[in-house]
């Protein structure tokens, strides 16, 4: 996946031009959210630009362990030349960061969606990326713009953990290229690495083991369907940042094709985030849609408003096993 030399100096023209930049990322924010985000924010700063990171959601618990990550801004609405978007599919995805949008002269916005049609003034999409910290790090790469191993790390992050560890289909020769170039940058990826996968609570393991034991399987094991309330969270003792992978989990398991998850995604548990995820031939992000959500081809989720968890559940059941 390279990036056209159009979108690359529409990019750099957008950036010379503006004197003061705001940027965010989807509320709920991933690694690749906030990889992205405060990658972009550091690359920019590099450059002697004005840069504020607009916080519209509270940062992923699993991810603590970043260094340099208290750069957002969290003040009042103003005014910036550049609004810039990134990894977000809709502008209803950037929460409280509306608000700043709307003040912006001009918007530009940087994802890998392929359910975003393009809401800002420019848009560079890239559906092919596994990552929208791999388009930014392709920008920043063939520009020759500095790139501090800060900015390196975060941009590795999302990198990582949207490709799954470069496990996903979307991980291409491109991709590793550039994981190598932001390693050369300086991204620390033994401390990443240690961090993500080398450092599991035990109590994380038995809830995957309670959600595999009490998910649907379909007759012939192709499609796993789980679910998770804040109950089960609570009881070990963890909450909906640390259980991120658990879909993953699920469609590892030999023989399936496709994977659901089923998550409460409000204090009244009312409204359920759905999770999907496929290994060969389903396109999940069709699925997605059909819920008001979107996403990728193996990766997608949606959220389902007023009903009860095991509602959702069952209509997932129903509507999976078609």
């Amino acid at each position: 996946m390279k990036i056209l030399k159009h979108d690359e100096e529409k990019f750099l023209d957008m950036v010379k031009k503006a004197e003061t930049i705001a940027i965010c990322s989807h509320i709920n924010p991933d690694g690749d959210a906030v990889g992205s985000a405060i990658g972009l924010h550091y690359a920019l700063k590099s450059l002697g630009k004005k840069v504020y990171l607009i916080k519209n959601d509270p940062f992923p618990t699993n991810l603590t362990f970043m260094k340099d990550r208290d750069c957002y801004y969290e003040g009042h609405p103003i005014a910036t030349d550049l609004f810039i978007v990134v990894d977000v599919a809709g502008i209803e995805r950037i929460g409280s960061a509306a608000a700043f949008f709307e003040l912006a002269e001009d918007s530009l916005c940087i994802d890998h969606h392929k359910t975003n049609g393009g809401f800002c003034k420019e848009n560079i999409i890239y559906p092919a990326a596994s990552s929208t910290c791999e388009i930014i790090a392709s920008i920043l790469e063939d520009l020759d713009l500095e790139v501090t191993p800060t900015a390196a790390s975060f941009l590795y992050l999302g990198m990582l953990t949207d490709s799954y560890r470069f496990q996903y289909e979307s991980t291409s020769p491109d991709t590793l290229r550039r994981a190598a170039f932001l390693l050369e940058k300086g991204a620390d990826k033994m401390y990443i690495n240690n961090n993500l996968y080398e450092t599991l609570d035990y109590r994380y393991l038995l809830l995957q083991a309670e959600v595999i034991k009490e998910a649907y399987f379909n007759e012939d094991k192709t499609i796993v369907i789980g679910r998770l309330t804040k109950d089960t969270l609570k009881k070990y003792g963890q909450d909906f940042d640390t259980a991120e992978s658990l879909v993953s989990i699920l469609k590892s398991i030999d023989g399936i094709e496709l994977a659901c998850l089923v998550k409460e995604d409000s204090k009244d548990g009312k409204d359920q985030k759905l999770s999907f995820r496929s290994k060969t031939t389903i396109d999940v992000a069709e699925i997605a849609q059909e819920y008001g959500g979107g996403g990728h081809v193996r990766a997608a989720g949606a959220t389902v408003k007023n009903m009860s968890n095991i509602d959702v559940y069952n209509m997932m059941i129903e509507r999976l096993t078609k």
